[in-house]
């Protein structure tokens, strides 16, 4: 995600997504139209290590604007695609997220994954990731109103243009596609006769808590600037160690009592440390600065810490989690600086 590019990354926690493509690894099937080609199924080694990764190979005497193979689905918006490519006789590939009249379209060479000629369209975003053994993962996002969405796979020769036309033997190799809404391509998602809905990912850690002294550490950051709640170390409702109602404050709540700190720095797509102590006084920190001490009633409440969420899997936060850290002792305040 576009957050927090600092890293580094361990655990991603994702969002849900739907890879809206069926079929995504068997081109074959009659869910892919294809246009002055043909697919030659498990031709090679793919990414995930099973000879899966089917060939599309260009008609002779058909080029990338003739050749192709695509799914055709109503969309509107946001939506980013994405599949895994390798070079099989031509070195190139162009990706539409169509129709060809709405520009929004990226050529990438499968010798280096860079991107050799991409849509005019500004709303267009082109990228590519190497996964090993001349594999990329293309990537392509789009914002545009037509409501017809078209995939296009075309093999092609040359960087630009449409290439020349092929010899009915040189093609790519393809595998995992993947079409999904939003402004960048989640992890991969593999269906068969339907579209397959991931379910958001939540990190729960266990009841490590001690109620009658401790403190909860974290260096947080935010996509949005303003607006509702977002739980960053919680247990339940009443037992909200650290949560945030905008990108400038951190406050606590354990049911009865509260205190917050709201100076200082945005830590909107920066991350910020952030803390709370409890004991003989309950004190959210934010940069190490202490906002006002509340009286502290002794209890957090029953069940599991939950990072990133309520534990029941509520109010989820929108940004980077990183360097968290539960204390069985109430920190003074030079202790969290």
């Amino acid at each position: 995600p576009p957050v927090d590019a600092s890293g580094p990354f361990g655990y991603l926690a994702e969002k849900a997504s739907t890879n809206l493509v069926v079929q995504s690894e068997d081109f074959t099937t009659s869910n892919w139209l294809k246009t002055a080609g043909t697919v030659t199924a498990n031709a090679a080694i793919a990414p995930d290590g099973t000879t899966t990764a089917d060939k599309w190979i260009n008609s002779a005497g058909s080029n990338g604007s003739t050749s192709y193979l695509y799914q055709s689905q109503v969309l509107s918006g946001q939506r980013v695609i994405s599949i895994y490519a390798k070079a099989a006789g031509l070195n190139f590939i162009r990706l539409d997220s169509g129709p060809w009249t709405a520009n929004n379209f990226a050529i990438f060479s499968l010798l280096d994954g860079s991107v050799t000629q991409a849509s005019p369209n500004s709303s267009t975003i082109a990228s590519s990731t190497a996964v090993g053994n001349g594999w990329y993962r293309l990537q392509l996002a789009a914002n545009t109103s037509t409501n017809q969405y078209t995939h296009l796979v075309a093999a092609q020769d040359a960087g630009t243009g449409n290439g020349s036309a092929g010899n009915g033997t040189d093609g790519v190799f393809v595998w995992g596609a993947q079409v999904e809404l939003g402004t960048y391509p989640t992890s991969y998602i593999p269906t068969t006769t339907t579209a397959v809905t991931r379910n958001a990912d939540v990190l729960i850690a266990g009841d490590m808590v001690t109620d009658a002294a401790g403190s909860a550490y974290t260096e947080a950051s935010s996509i949005w600037a303003t607006g509702s709640t977002h739980m960053l170390l919680c247990k339940s409702l009443g037992g909200q160690f650290l949560n945030s109602p905008d990108s400038a404050a951190v406050a606590t709540y354990n049911g009865v009592y509260a205190s917050a700190a709201g100076s200082g720095a945005s830590y909107k797509d920066a991350p910020l440390p952030l803390a709370v102590t409890w004991g003989a006084d309950l004190i959210v920190y934010k940069e190490g600065i202490g906002g006002t001490p509340a009286t502290y009633n002794g209890q957090w409440g029953t069940g599991n810490l939950a990072i990133g969420s309520v534990n029941d899997s509520r109010f989820f936060w929108d940004g980077t989690i990183r360097e968290v850290k539960i204390f069985n002792s109430e920190l003074t305040a030079e202790e969290v600086g």
